[in-house]
């Protein structure tokens, strides 16, 4: 088994044999280029309204079949809209 010494030395030969590799001038460009959001066609738009507005239907039919009071109703759509909002403004 080596020993320490020499495991250390084999190491440090190792790291010198080559030159660490450099990132092209443009790569912070396309990976930033390559993460930001799309956007969406103005279908998919409005498909996604489509969705929320039926969620919220079905939502408020299914709390307020079950007994829930309209305030409490109120209160978690409002939630649900200001967390929204907040998701979309940091999308910008």
């Amino acid at each position: 088994m080596p020993e320490p010494i020499e495991i250390e030395a084999l190491l440090r030969e190792s790291m010198q044999a080559a030159a660490p590799p450099k990132l092209t001038p443009t790569f912070t460009q396309r990976v930033t280029t390559r993460l930001r959001p799309r956007r969406l066609s103005a279908g998919a738009q409005r498909a996604l309204r489509f969705y929320a507005l039926a969620a919220v239907v079905v939502s408020v039919a299914v709390m307020w079949s079950q007994g829930v009071e309209w305030s409490l109703i109120a209160l978690s759509l409002a939630v649900t809209a200001v967390i929204g909002a907040i998701v979309r403004s940091r999308l910008k």
